[in-house]
């Protein structure tokens, strides 16, 4: 079991959100986009095959509340998902 917390900015107050496509071109919404803590559980079923499940949570930032738009989060984000990983030497 894993705990992981991650916080995440702007680059720069003008950069641009790529993956819901928000930008302040006048800065003055900030960079703090939010936090996330997520916890994961994985597994070694094989020596090369692993899977993996976990939860995240997203605690929206003041960008997000200080833009506004048709793709702006109105409350915080939670994520669930599934993952394998196979490992092979190529």
């Amino acid at each position: 079991m894993s705990v992981f917390y991650r916080a995440f900015w702007l680059a720069e107050s003008r950069d641009a959100w790529v993956g819901p496509m928000l930008q302040d071109p006048t800065g003055s919404a900030g960079r703090f986009l939010g936090n996330q803590v997520e916890i994961a559980a994985i597994w070694q079923l094989l020596p090369s095959l692993n899977a993996e499940i976990g939860y995240a949570h997203f605690y929206k930032g003041s960008f997000i509340d200080n833009i506004s738009g048709p793709f702006v989060p109105v409350v915080d984000s939670n994520f669930f998902y599934a993952a394998w990983t196979f490992r092979t030497s190529l």
